[in-house]
């Protein structure tokens, strides 16, 4: 069975145990009056932030709330992502309150409708002035801003002489139709796949929220990475993680760090899409050791695991150790790709890693140099082999031999292209 790394889509199907948080989040956030408020949600890669979200959006959907969704990887371009966001932001507000059973929010729609077609406008302009370069915090100029009110006082942009002589007015107009839309309740906008998005578009988002919606009666629920994030504001700083921090504690008002799922939660969730020995407390094992609680990793795992005992299979049934070979072969190929790259040519050094001892400098005593290069740029594969050789819990199988770590490379099906360690 080969396994999709599609997100939970609401608080009914959460199989990781993630809807108790989200309830406690969400009945704080619903109370909050003081808007606009950008919550993050930090989370690293494949943790589960995206099921994480649709749970909370679907959360406050039950509480009466409007929610509108924004992906940004799909405008992976600073010009482009907070042109888009507020244009989504627009287009949705406007799609919901013409879809309403309520005659009171198609009125608002008919009292604001052509304010949406001028912020709509109004973006489109800001964008073809290329503003987003001198709308951030980090490159302001007063002369660019000179320049905007100097060309749209001059008709530059046709019908907006009178309203948009900077962004400000942009984000008085987008607050106000907020308001007139959604009846003064808050609007909750979640934004998630900034992960997918280069560093400097993802925060290039975060600064839209803050210059671009004004005052207006938002919840923004993001999803990223946190170090990935420090690291991108770090580089308008010369490096300074410190100072990069700093920055983004103006642009994200409250931090929740995702709650990590329960190995029985995960267990629960995957056992039955096992193929083979899905009971076996071996290879349940070798995925603890490979892949912690991270739902994607092991997801991914999962699905080259029974492909690949299927091919085997092909040709007879496989014996138990066999299987669990496979299981930690995979992992290997998988979590540490360099170090099953030279197992293929030199098998002793599995025993050599595992056998290393750590110095007083706490680094391992390897006899070879080349060994001490692979285990300095992996930082994990000591202990992960250690813990496999470790027989006194577990009835780990031996090492391969030589003649079978090359027939099972043969079929040995990676979860993905290019998989790497992130």
């Amino acid at each position: 069975m080969i396994l999709t790394d599609n997100p939970i889509r609401d608080a009914s199907a959460d199989e990781f145990g993630f809807r108790a948080h989200a309830e406690v989040l969400c009945a704080a956030v619903a109370e909050v009056h003081d808007l606009p408020l950008t919550l993050a949600v930090l989370g690293s890669w494949g943790s589960g932030k995206t099921s994480f979200l649709n749970i909370c959006r679907s959360l406050l959907q039950e509480r009466g709330m409007i929610t509108v969704g924004f992906g940004p990887w799909k405008y992976d371009q600073r010009d482009e992502v907070w042109h888009a966001l507020l244009q989504t932001l627009l287009d949705e507000l406007a799609r919901q309150a013409a879809n309403s059973q309520e005659p009171s929010v198609k009125q608002r729609l008919g009292a604001v409708l052509a304010r949406l077609r001028r912020l709509s406008v109004a973006a489109a302009w800001l964008l073809s002035r290329q503003a987003v370069n001198t709308f951030t915090p980090m490159s302001l100029d007063e002369s660019d801003l000179d320049e905007l009110r100097t060309a749209a006082s001059h008709g530059e942009a046709p019908g907006l002489a009178a309203d948009y002589h900077a962004v400000n007015q942009f984000e008085r107009d987008f607050a106000e139709v907020v308001r007139e839309l959604t009846g003064g309740a808050p609007l909750a906008i979640f934004i998630d796949d900034l992960d997918r998005c280069r560093p400097e578009t993802a925060l290039s988002v975060l600064e839209a929220l803050r210059i671009f919606t004004g005052d207006a009666p938002c919840l923004f629920v993001i999803a990223i990475d946190h170090d990935a994030l420090i690291d991108a504001a770090a580089r308008y700083y010369d490096g300074d993680r410190q100072r990069g921090r700093r920055y983004l504690e103006k642009l994200v008002h409250f931090s929740y760090h995702l709650p990590g799922i329960r190995w029985e939660s995960l267990g629960n969730a995957l056992r039955s899409r096992l193929d083979f020995l899905p009971e076996d407390p071996v290879v349940w094992e070798v995925i603890r050791i490979g892949f912690q609680n991270n739902p994607r990793r092991v997801r991914r795992f999962v699905g080259a695991y029974n492909l690949t005992l299927a091919m085997l299979s092909a040709a007879g049934p496989q014996s138990p150790e066999r299987v669990r070979q496979v299981a930690i072969l995979l992992m290997l190929r998988q979590e540490h790709p360099e170090f099953y790259a030279r197992l293929r040519v030199d098998l002793d050094v599995w025993q050599r890693i595992t056998d290393a001892a750590p110095a007083d400098d706490g680094r391992p005593t390897l006899p070879r140099h080349d060994d001490l290069v692979l285990v300095e740029r992996d930082s994990e594969l000591v202990t992960v082999l250690q813990r496999i050789a470790d027989r006194t819990r577990f009835d780990f199988p031996p090492v391969p031999s030589a003649d079978l770590v090359l027939a099972l490379s043969e079929v040995i099906v990676m979860p993905g292209v290019g998989q790497v360690r992130a």
